[in-house]
């Protein structure tokens, strides 16, 4: 029964070039716009998602520099969190992390160089809910 399908098919497209072209085109045409648009979407909705913090946000600058405009990034200026979260009730926590190049830091007699380190304020693991390996996560 199957292959008497495949001859109907094969015979109606050999028949009708021109118009089994354009069906089948538009068909691919459709399908890849689809899967374009769906990986767009979920690029989209993967973005600043965090586990257990729904309503984190970044705050995002773009700016001139030397009369030129220069893509914007999520470096701000060091006051904006306190700033913002002084001004506008709605903000309930902030944070600044700061990525640094190579650090060097002591422990004891013991010293540590690291090729990327971050620094960031006391609050991160108020609104980061990321375990620890060891210790708390107490403040100074």
């Amino acid at each position: 029964m199957y292959k008497l399908f495949l001859k109907i098919a094969t015979r109606y497209l050999v028949k009708n070039k021109l118009y089994s072209f354009i069906n089948i085109f538009g068909l691919a045409i459709g399908v890849a716009s689809f899967v374009l648009i769906m990986l767009y979407v979920n690029y989209e909705r993967s973005y600043d998602t965090f586990d257990s913090s729904k309503n984190v946000h970044r705050v995002y600058m773009e700016y001139e520099e030397g009369g030129v405009f220069a893509p914007g990034d999520a470096q701000t200026f060091n006051l904006s969190g306190p700033t913002l979260k002084k001004e506008f009730p709605e903000i309930t926590e902030q944070v600044r992390l700061s990525q640094l190049g190579k650090i060097t830091f002591q422990y004891s007699n013991t010293i540590f160089e690291e090729d990327n380190g971050f620094v960031a304020d006391g609050t991160y693991f108020d609104i980061f809910k990321y375990p620890l390996v060891s210790g708390t996560p107490k403040r100074s």
